[in-house]
C-alpha cells in the first residue's frame, strides 16, 4: 500500500475538492433543468468499433502480458531498430501518438501503449493502484519486457508525469527523454504555489478527489467533455487538429462508466499517496521539452521551472500551440524531435 499524504494536505486537498464539487454539482442541475435528464445523463450506445483504430497504417496491436499488468500497444517498425516509447495523457489512448509512429518508424520500433486502466489495458480495482510507483514501474518493466535495456521515452500530459518519474527512479532504462506539454512534479508544485491562474486552470483535478462526482461530470452530455477537452474554445486545439472521427474513437474508448474511473484514479492516487522515492538533486538525462504556449491546463512557466533540475534540457516552444501539441502541430513537432535525436540543440 502506497505511503499517504499528511493529513494536513489531505484536508485541504479535500474541501478545496468539496468546493469545486459543490459549483459542479450546481452547473450540473442548471443544464438539467434547462436541457432535460435525456440531454444531460444520455450517453449514445457505441457498439461498433471505429475503423480507424485498426488503421494498419499505424501499426500492429498487441499485448505485453507482464508479472504485474497487462499493457496493450500499438508497435511499428523494425523490432531491430532503437525502442521509441510513447506514454499518453488523459483523456487519451494510445491513438494521441498516430502521428508519431507513423514519422520515427523508419528509424524506431515505434510502440504507443495504453497506459494501466486505459482501453484494452488492465484495469485494476483500486486507487492504490494508480500510485506514481506503480505507474513508472509499468513502464520500466514494458520496457525490459520488449527486449530493451534503454529506450527514447516521449511522453504527454499524464504520461508526462509518469516519464517524469521514471527519470527519477530509474534513469538507467532512458537514453533520452521528450515531454509534450506535460509538468515536472517538482517544478509544478513551485509554480502552483505562485500562481492563482495555474491554481484555477487545475480546479479540475481537485474536483476529480471525490467519489463518482467526476464520471458523471466526464459522463454528461453524451461525454461532452471530450469535445471540450479537444475542440472546445478554453482547451481545445485548433480547428481540424480532431476530425469528427478521431472524437468518435475518443468516446468509443470511454463509452461506459467503468472506463473512466482507472483513469480519474490517477488524479485521486496523486492527491492520496506520496511518492515512495527521493527525487535525485539533478536530473542527468538527456532531456527535450516541446510546449504549446496556450495551453488551457498548463503555464508557459512550467518550463523554465523545470530547468532548475535539469542538467541537459533543451526547451522549444509552439507560439499559439495548445496542451494537444503532438497532434495539433504534429510536422512541427515531428521536426524538432527529429533535430533533437540527430544531436543539434537549440534552446
Amino acid at each position: 500500500m502506497p505511503q499517504l499524504q499528511p493529513i494536513g494536505k489531505l484536508l485541504v486537498t479535500f474541501s478545496l475538492g468539496l468546493v469545486f464539487v459543490i459549483i459542479t454539482c450546481l452547473s450540473m442541475l442548471k443544464s438539467l433543468i434547462v436541457k432535460g435528464p435525456k440531454k444531460v445523463f444520455g450517453v449514445t450506445k457505441r457498439l461498433k468499433r471505429p475503423d480507424l483504430l485498426d488503421d494498419p497504417s499505424l501499426g500492429e496491436h498487441k499485448f505485453a502480458r507482464m508479472k504485474h499488468i497487462t499493457l496493450h500497444y500499438v508497435e511499428k517498425g523494425d523490432q531491430n531498430k532503437p525502442l521509441m516509447l510513447f506514454i499518453h495523457g488523459f483523456p487519451e489512448f494510445w491513438y494521441s501518438w498516430r502521428h508519431q509512429l507513423k514519422e520515427f518508424s523508419d528509424t524506431h520500433r515505434c510502440v504507443a501503449v495504453d497506459m494501466r486502466g486505459y482501453n484494452e489495458s488492465d484495469k485494476p480495482h483500486g486507487v492504490e493502484n494508480y500510485s506514481i510507483d506503480k505507474l513508472s514501474a509499468d513502464i520500466k518493466e514494458l520496457v525490459l519486457y520488449l527486449g530493451y535495456e534503454k529506450c527514447l521515452l516521449v511522453a504527454h500530459d499524464w504520461g508526462a508525469v509518469v516519464a517524469y518519474a521514471v527519470v527519477d527512479v530509474y534513469p538507467e532504462i532512458l537514453d533520452s527523454l521528450i515531454i509534450c506539454n506535460g509538468p515536472y512534479g517538482r517544478a509544478f508544485a513551485k509554480v502552483l504555489q505562485k500562481s492563482r491562474a495555474q491554481f484555477f486552470k487545475s480546479w479540475y483535478t481537485m474536483m476529480f478527489q471525490w467519489p463518482l462526482i467526476a464520471e458523471f461530470y466526464c459522463r454528461s452530455g453524451d461525454l461532452n467533455f471530450l469535445n471540450a477537452c479537444f475542440t472546445g474554445k478554453k482547451m481545445g486545439a485548433k480547428a481540424g487538429s480532431f476530425s469528427d472521427d478521431d472524437i468518435e474513437a475518443y468516446k468509443y474508448v470511454f463509452r461506459n462508466f467503468e472506463d473512466l474511473t482507472p483513469p480519474i484514479n490517477y488524479y485521486r492516487a496523486a492527491g492520496r499517496y506520496r511518492p515512495g522515492y527521493a527525487a535525485p538533486k539533478t536530473v542527468c538525462v538527456r532531456s527535450l521539452i516541446i510546449w504549446g504556449t496556450e495551453d488551457g491546463a498548463l503555464g508557459k512557466e512550467i518550463p523554465e521551472v523545470t530547468r532548475e533540475y535539469f542538467d541537459d534540457l533543451t526547451i522549444q516552444y509552439i507560439e499559439g500551440g495548445s496542451h494537444w501539441i503532438q497532434n495539433e502541430e504534429p510536422d512541427q513537432v515531428n521536426q524538432l524531435i527529429r533535430e533533437f535525436i540527430s544531436g543539434k540543440k537549440d534552446d
